[in-house]
């Protein structure tokens, strides 16, 4: 899209422009809406990014020894090590043949992080049991898919009301793009691209954690984890998923 086009979208959008810095910016800020690819580093306060397609290894390597580290693809740092029994790389053992990472009752340690407000985390995986995704080894913190059986999704701070999605639409196992959102004391859900119900919980929590923990099972197949210090927008999650999640990952 040309200067001259963009210009024009933001004055057909009815965004008034006040100078020529002002058209600088706004002129920047829709060639980002129109043609910028979308992946998780499209969006401020990424702060942790991990894909298993990261890896290129033979199949069934275990990873999160030293140098096999599932590296945070920020640049930040906060690679997942090993923790708890066995965490192996499988090249196809996603559904459509993608590369992922096989939690079985089992555990990767990552650097905690500590939540004290708004967030976003997006995890891509499949599992047929209770999984928590994303917890802490001493404290019981809970970044959960399915809930009791049922084929849904649940979030937990420590403290508080725990918050539980609604039923999901598909199979127990299918794959699918998970969003946890806090806005606010707000948690809500997202599978794929529909919303899942929400509810109150404004605790402060800690990640330190990937799978199994004293609290909850871990069993499934990971393909990528990201999350934000902020609350991403609908428009921003969704963007998310058509742009990246979804034809990476063969998503519906």
């Amino acid at each position: 899209m040309t200067a001259n086009a963009l210009l024009e979208a933001a004055c057909a959008s009815g965004i008034a422009c006040l100078g020529e810095r002002d058209l600088r910016v706004v002129t920047a800020q829709l060639a980002t809406t129109f043609e910028a690819p979308v992946t998780p580093p499209s969006f401020a306060s990424l702060i942790t990014w991990l894909k298993a397609d990261s890896y290129s290894l033979p199949d069934n390597t275990v990873v999160g020894g030293p140098g096999l580290e599932w590296i945070d693809q920020t640049g930040d740092g906060n690679d997942a090590t090993t923790g708890f029994g066995l965490v192996h790389y499988r090249t196809a053992g996603i559904a459509g043949g993608k590369p992922c990472l096989e939690i079985a009752g089992s555990t990767l340690l990552v650097p905690a992080f500590s939540f004290t407000g708004d967030f976003t985390i997006i995890v891509v995986a499949e599992t047929a049991g209770d999984t928590s995704w994303l917890g802490n080894t001493a404290a019981n913190v809970q970044i959960r898919r399915r809930r009791s059986g049922v084929n849904n999704a649940s979030f937990f701070s420590g403290s508080g009301s725990e918050v539980i999605s609604d039923a999901f639409s598909g199979a127990a196992g299918d794959l699918m793009m998970l969003t946890w959102r806090r806005s606010g004391v707000t948690v809500s859900f997202k599978q794929n691209k529909t919303d899942r119900n929400s509810g109150p919980n404004g605790g402060a929590f800690t990640i330190n954690q990937i799978g199994a923990s004293q609290f909850v099972g871990g069993i499934g197949d990971l393909g990528e984890i990201v999350y934000y210090t902020i609350a991403l927008t609908d428009v921003q999650v969704e963007a998310l998923y058509d742009n990246y999640f979804k034809p990476k990952w063969g998503l519906p």
